[in-house]
């Protein structure tokens, strides 16, 4: 899986559209495509991830709310599981870099999270708990991988793939801060 050798094209603020809604794009700090491997990225500085599924839903519009069902149809095996305290930009980063393999007919994904720890106190301490969260409710070890099935209802394709998605959380320890001004 690595990408040793490898030509990818990398797009900062790539957005990928999300079936079930109007609102806004899933939005990847970094999106980086290989030949036979995409890769999102959501990267945070100190900073928590968005807010709660629940708190989500329950602010949501008609179409946000089916945007979660669909997110929770994909991603979780259990559709009774409660997934109301998971963070939503959880679901939607690993749900965009699921739709982005799909609609370039890949097999094989990564969403990564990388936190910045510019104070040397190992990041924000919440997002490593967050994360481990999303995965325990994937039922995957942190930094694990799981096969999904996956279908674009916004190009009304209704055929599921299958698409092996890694979810993996680093964090650089060693960052600094430059002004380019």
């Amino acid at each position: 899986m690595g990408l040793k050798g490898t030509d990818v094209t990398c797009i900062p603020e790539y957005d990928t559209s999300l079936p079930c809604s109007t609102s806004g794009p899933r939005n990847h700090d970094l999106l980086v495509i290989g030949k036979k491997l995409v890769i999102g990225i959501e990267a945070k500085v100190n900073e928590p991830y968005s807010e709660t599924v629940k708190k989500e839903y329950d602010k949501g519009s008609k179409d946000k709310k089916s945007r979660i069902d669909w997110m929770k149809h994909i991603l979780f095996d259990d559709e009774n599981i409660n997934v109301d305290d998971i963070r939503y930009q959880l679901l939607t980063g690993t749900c965009g870099t699921l739709l982005e393999a799909l609609r370039r007919n890949m097999t094989e994904c990564m969403f990564l999270s990388l936190t910045f720890d510019v104070n040397g106190n190992g990041g924000n301490k919440n997002n490593t708990q967050e994360f481990e969260k999303f995965c325990a409710a994937l039922q995957i070890p942190v930094n694990g991988h799981k096969k999904f099935m996956v279908n674009d209802p916004k190009t009304h394709d209704q055929v599921e793939k299958a698409i092996n998605c890694h979810i993996v959380k680093r964090t650089i320890k060693v960052a600094r801060l430059y002004s380019v001004l």
